[in-house]
This record gives structure tokens, sequence and C-alpha cells, in this order.
């Protein structure tokens, strides 16, 4: 089937209207992430010639860090006010719309607060146990987490609003971009003044930028759009979602940053460093994946809120069906030319990494090809399944990790995360069509 007709085929099946508009925001989407990824493959290349291997793998570790954090201050809250906009919108709900607002505004800032204090009272005690190379790339980390959690809630509440490729543009390349210019000018005006956690301090200022000016859409959008309309409030559910959700990103984060927290720990930096750019190339094959996961999610909330079930399962496998043929042509493209592709763009001492870039894109690629099985059960109200699947997956990667890593620690861990992948996806496609009668795989069956 041509491209075109595949096409033509997903707006009949989708409906008319909303086909179209899918098609054009998965465009949108996908080009978005593909302008961000290559301003983010123009930072890793910046970063690997001027930090070095040892450097790039200190500064893994900060950004790790970071991220961990990022998740417990979120709270689980992006995908709860994502959702609860989203079904709002839908029923026409505007008091709801406004409450939950307010609620998930009032408290992240709260949360950052105690986060803030605690890491001032603690960190003299924290720092003179931590290794001199990674102590400032943690602490960058530490002053970055409140604000990637803060980005991530607006981008939720742009997504819930169907805004979403300000969503992306305000999380992706805002931030790639701001951090690609400040990082230039950095080596420009002083040289040698660089390191590992001043390059993590870099990303912090960066993300201030991007959050300053999609915040203020998020807000104007709804403030105009609940303007005198008094708010309501569902505590107790959102609540008990929002523990879901928090464990939920909590495991993702740790899914996703763990392994170089445990190379840091019990490998050699060089380790850290190739398992860190075999991540950020395989951020390639993640494109389909992340793009069609934002343009869906909307959509699947709204054909549930509706009880619209047809209409569903045809999101569903047409998502996953381009999920799958967008990774697919990253992995083989790796696959044929990723030693050289590694080689020209960030130096020869980056070779080593084409075995984790294979390894890591063929796990995302059969990941792909269950389908937005995360994306769905978050708007369908079954966000405790995520908590589950993920809680094993990553039992099921550090299983693989304690027989891998006493090889080539970068391997191994890539091998791993690609197990914890296949798992947690194996887990709830199986779910999906057990508790929602959906099926999610490329094939439709």
């Amino acid at each position: 089937m041509s491209f075109k007709a595949f096409l033509t085929r997903f707006r009949e099946e989708a409906g008319g209207d909303i086909g179209r508009s899918l098609i054009r925001s998965f465009l949108g989407v996908t080009g978005i992430l593909a302008l961000d990824a290559c301003l983010g493959l123009a930072v890793a290349i910046v970063l690997a010639r001027s930090l070095g291997v040892a450097g790039i793998g200190a500064y893994g570790v900060g950004l790790a860090t970071g991220r961990m954090f990022s998740a417990l201050l979120q709270l689980g809250l992006p995908r709860l006010l994502s959702r609860e906009v989203n079904h709002g919108t839908a029923r026409g709900a505007w008091s709801l719309v406004r409450g939950v607002t307010q609620f998930t505004f009032a408290t992240s800032l709260g949360f950052t607060l105690v986060f803030a204090v605690v890491t001032y009272l603690a960190w003299p005690a924290i720092a003179v146990r931590l290794p001199e190379t990674y102590a400032p790339a943690m602490l960058g980390g530490l002053v970055f987490a409140p604000l990637v959690a803060l980005a991530n809630i607006v981008s939720g509440g742009l997504q819930g609003w169907h805004m979403v490729k300000t969503a992306v543009v305000g999380t992706t390349v805002m931030t790639t971009g701001a951090m690609l210019v400040l990082v230039i000018a950095a080596l420009t005006l002083t040289p040698g003044w660089l390191t590992p956690g001043r390059a993590v301090a870099l990303n912090a200022g960066a993300q201030c930028l991007a959050l300053a000016l999609s915040a203020t859409i998020f807000l104007v959008r709804t403030l105009r759009r609940t303007h005198g309309v008094a708010p309501t409030y569902n505590i107790a559910d959102w609540r008990r979602s929002m523990l879901r959700f928090a464990a939920a990103d909590g495991l993702m984060n740790a899914e996703g940053h763990i392994f170089s927290l445990v190379l840091g720990a019990f490998a050699t930096e060089t380790q850290v460093g190739l398992f860190r750019i075999a991540q950020r190339a395989a951020g390639l094959a993640n494109l389909g994946l992340m793009a069609i996961s934002r343009v869906l999610s909307p959509h699947l909330g709204r054909s549930f809120a509706r009880g619209d079930a047809a209409g569903l399962q045809k999101l569903l496998t047409r998502g996953a069906q381009a999920m799958a043929g967008s990774t697919l042509v990253v992995l083989i493209g790796f696959t044929l030319l990723g030693r050289e592709l590694l080689e020209v763009v960030v130096g020869p001492d980056f070779r080593p990494a084409y075995l984790p870039l294979v390894v890591l894109s063929l796990g995302l690629f059969a990941r792909t090809f269950f389908g937005p099985c995360e994306v769905l059960m978050v708007m369908t109200n079954q966000e405790g399944t995520i908590v589950r699947a993920r809680a094993i997956a990553i039992t099921v990667a550090i299983g693989f990790a304690v027989i891998l890593l006493n090889g080539n620690a970068a391997v191994g861990a890539a091998a791993a995360t690609a197990m914890g992948q296949v798992t947690m996806a194996l887990i709830l496609s199986r779910d999906a069509r057990r508790r929602l009668g959906c099926r999610t795989n490329a094939l439709g069956f």
C-alpha cells in the first residue's frame, strides 16, 4: 500500500473530519519532534566534543537525577490535568475544568516549595559523600527537576485542550533550541568554562525560557474559556488518580534513567557515555511513538467520553500501524549505517555505541508494534494497570541487568532496557483486550 493510499484509508476509517485533523496533527507533531531530535543531536554533538566521553557520562548522571526527581514532583499531575480537561471539554463541564486546573497548580507549587527547602537543607551532607565528578552535575539536576515537572504539567493541560502542537513545541523544540544557543554561547564567549555541572545548569535555564511562554498560553486559554465559572472539585477521585499516575511516572522515569545511574555506580564513565549516546540516538526510533501518542491522546479520550467504541478501535489500529512502520524504518537505517553515523557525527571514540543503539531500537520497534497501550489506559481511567505493568517490566529489566552488566556494560544495559519495554507492551496489550475489549497491536488481532 502506498503512503498516499494509507493516509486516505486512515482518514476514511478514522472518520472524515477527525481523520483529516489527525493526519494534519500527526504530520505537524512529527515535524516538530524531528526538528527537536535534530536540535537534540546537535546539542549531544557539541557536548560530546567539548566534554569528552567521561564528561558526557557525568552530564548524563546529572540529567538522569533531575528527570527522576521531576517524576516525584509531577505527582501524576500532567496526565490528570490532560485527561480531566479533555473529558471536561468533551462534556461541557467547564466548572470541573477550572477546578482541576486550580487543584493541579496549587498542588504542584506546594510540593515544589517543600522540595526546595529539603534540598537546601540536605545538600551539604549529601555532596560530601558524592564523587567529585558527579556532585556538581547532580546539584544541577536537582535545580532542573521542578522546572521539568511544571513544564510537563503545562504540556498536559495544553494537550487536554487539543493544543497538541503547542504543547510539543513548548516542551521540546523551544527547550532544546534554547539549550543549543546557550551551549554555543558559553563555548564561544568563555572557552573552558563548560563543565558537566554547568551543562546541566544550562538545561535548567533553557527550560525556564520555554516554560514561561507555554504556561502563558495555557493560562490565557483556560481563563478565557472558564471566565465567570465557579470551580467545582472532585478531589477524592483526583487524588486517587494522581497517586496512580505518580507511581506510573516514577516507574517510567526509573525505566528511562535507572541504567545511567546503575552504570555510573558499577561501570566506567566511558560505558555511561556510550550508553547515553546510544539512548539519545535511539530517540529517533521513538519519534513515531511520541508523535502518534500525543496526537491520539485527546481523540481517544473524546471517543471514550462519548462512548464511541468503534471509533476508539479504528484509532488504535491505525495508530499502532503508523507507530510500528516509523520505528522499523529507523531500525533498518541504524542497523545498516549506525557505525558510520556514530563515527561521523560524534567521533570515532563513540563507535562502540553501535550495538547498544541497535538493541535499543529493536526494543522500541517491539514496543510500538503493540500500539498506544499506555495512552489508551490513561484516557480511559485505567491508570492502575500502568503501575502494575511498569513495576513488572522494571523488575524484569533489572533481572536481565544483573546477568548482562558483567560483560559489555553498555550493551547489557541496552538489552535489559529492551526486555523491559517488551514486557510492558505485552502486559498492557493483554489488559486492553480484557478490560476494554480493544485490540492494540498493529495487525489488529
